[in-house]
């Protein structure tokens, strides 16, 4: 089972949360250019860092964790749901 990672911020933003900010440099990967992976999980948040260096220092791996189940959800998914939690 994956779990939050020791080097991920004690205090993640709304936006690491969604899996739209990198958790280790911060970059908003909401334009599309970033190559993100899976990093780990927070109370059922799927959380990304970009593939590289950023990876690597938050779980070890600079491909991010390969066995998340389900693998990382597509960007269209946690934009749409970061909007729609936004509506209520």
């Amino acid at each position: 089972m994956l779990t939050r990672p020791t080097a991920v911020p004690a205090t993640l933003t709304e936006e690491m949360a969604y899996g739209l900010m990198c958790v280790g440099c911060r970059r908003d990967v909401r334009d599309g250019r970033a190559d993100e992976v899976a990093v780990g999980e927070d109370r059922g948040w799927t959380l990304v860092a970009c593939r590289g260096a950023c990876a690597a220092g938050v779980c070890g791996d600079p491909d991010g964790w390969a066995d998340k189940p389900g693998g990382l959800p597509s960007l269209t998914d946690r934009i749409d749901r970061w909007e729609d939690d936004g509506d209520s």
